[in-house]
């Protein structure tokens, strides 16, 4: 199982989070770990905070998907299940509705080439960073003027 970013959720400009997983690799062993794991969060995430969640396109579901949601989709908040889409193939459709075909890597139809991807090297990831990091050192900073006292 694998999301499309490698680490997390991509916001939208509204702070919803659309998640897609790639879902290829997955077999009936990965049911009681990881995947189980990850869908107990997303239902957690779901329950406590259901504004957050926008869309998960699972994608390139190998045939025997359908027995791993029947064991993990009872575990989800029926809203959460709601906002799941699951495509076997021809997801690029669906995938460029929520997300913008630059931002989207080459192996999943997009156009992305930004040099290392561009969930980390995107001009408004750069920008985030940038702030991160004047943030960290504001308050280093006051931390330190802090201990002189």
């Amino acid at each position: 199982m694998k999301d499309y970013d490698d680490e997390g959720s991509v916001a939208t400009p509204t702070g919803q989070m659309i998640k897609v997983m790639d879902v290829a690799s997955l077999g009936m062993s990965d049911v009681g770990g990881d995947v189980s794991a990850y869908f107990n969060k997303i239902g957690v995430m779901g329950k406590h905070y259901p504004e957050r969640l926008d869309k998960i396109l699972v994608i390139n579901v190998p045939a025997s998907f359908s027995m791993v949601w029947n064991i993990v989709a009872p575990m989800l908040d029926r809203n959460v299940r709601e906002r799941i889409s699951i495509y076997r193939a021809n997801y690029q459709e669906a995938l460029f509705e929520l997300i913008e075909p630059n931002n989207v890597p080459l192996q999943y139809g997009g156009t992305c080439q930004c040099q290392g991807g561009c969930r980390h090297h995107s001009p408004e990831e750069t920008l985030l960073k940038q702030r991160v990091d004047t943030l960290n050192k504001m308050a280093e900073a006051k931390d330190s003027d802090n201990s002189v006292l």
